[in-house]
Parts: structure tokens; C-alpha cells; sequence
């Protein structure tokens, strides 16, 4: 092989190898974008988990009160309901 030969099979192997590296450049540009938006996406996720843990909460916390408000309420109809019926008998 002449040395013009093998200077432009390197030259060859120079190009491609820089393509390949601009290419390769590119790729990790790309997902660098793709990372970043992956982050953000991920902070607002965390957030409103957060937030849907919170309303669960609240709401949890209010389904108690009114269970605990229909008790009451169950004992206040059965106690008025015996006075109805002890008023009954009497009439």
C-alpha cells in the first residue's frame, strides 16, 4: 500500500470518526433536554402527589367527624323514638 493510500484511508477513518462523534454530540444533547424535562416532570409529579396526600387527609379526617356526627345523630333517633313510644303507651 502506497503512502497516499494509506494517508487517505486515514483521512477515511478521520471523517467517519468525527461524524460518529458529532453524531454521538447530538445523542447526548438530546437527552440532556430529555433529562432535564424528566426532572421537572418528576418535581411536579412529587408535588402533587403531595398535595393528593394532603386532600386524602383532609378528607379522611371529615368522613370521621360526619361518621362520628351520624352516631350521634343514631342515638339521638333511637333516644327520641323511645320517648315517642313511652308517650304512646300513656295515651
Amino acid at each position: 500500500m502506497t503512502l497516499e493510500a494509506r494517508v487517505d484511508r486515514i483521512e477515511d477513518a478521520l471523517v467517519r470518526l468525527v461524524e460518529a462523534q458529532a453524531r454521538t454530540e447530538a445523542n447526548l444533547s438530546n437527552l440532556t433536554v430529555q433529562i432535564t424535562e424528566l426532572a421537572a416532570q418528576t418535581r411536579a409529579l412529587a408535588e402533587a402527589q403531595t398535595r393528593t396526600e394532603q386532600a386524602i387527609g383532609q378528607l379522611t379526617a371529615r368522613v370521621d367527624q360526619l361518621a362520628v356526627r351520624v352516631d350521634e345523630l343514631a342515638v339521638g333517633l333511637q333516644t327520641l323514638t323511645a320517648r315517642v313510644d313511652q308517650l304512646a303507651v300513656r295515651v
